[in-house]
């Protein structure tokens, strides 16, 4: 394997991860928005 391979591989699992963890965020805030919005219309049915 050539060093500009490797580095090509490196940068693309690099890329993957990041992206997954970036997305893995921004599920994780919007189910947090989501159910702090849930439990407010709760409160105010309630």
């Amino acid at each position: 394997m050539r060093a500009s391979e490797k580095h090509f591989l490196m940068s693309a699992i690099y890329l993957a991860q990041t992206v997954s963890e970036n997305v893995a965020f921004g599920i994780g805030v919007f189910l947090f928005v989501f159910g702090l919005l849930a439990l407010r219309g709760e409160w105010r049915t309630a």
